[in-house]
């Protein structure tokens, strides 16, 4: 990422479920559902400095898809942004 973040913003590229996933109960979502869930995921791609004791680049984190928001950056580039208290869990 060539832009630097600030604060306590994380910036993501969100990882879209592929179609043939399902759930531990068997349940297989399409796109659409998996837009619809308000959990999604994202690989970390650059963070705050004050975030720098929670995440790692290139973890996987879950956050909450309703306080969240999408930057294009100049060279065209896009990443989700939210910040810290948006994520509910890192893989």
């Amino acid at each position: 990422m060539k832009a630097k973040v600030i604060g306590d913003h994380v910036a993501l590229k969100r990882i879209l479920p592929k179609n043939d996933e399902s759930t531990v109960g068997g349940f297989e979502y399409s796109n659409k559902d998996a837009n619809d869930m308000r959990i999604h995921s994202g690989e970390i791609m650059g963070f705050g400095s004050m975030c720098k004791d929670h995440l790692e680049v290139g973890k996987t984190a879950y956050y909450d898809k309703s306080r969240s928001y999408v930057i294009r950056l100049l060279d065209g580039e896009e990443y989700t942004m939210i910040k810290l208290n948006a994520v509910v869990a890192i893989e």
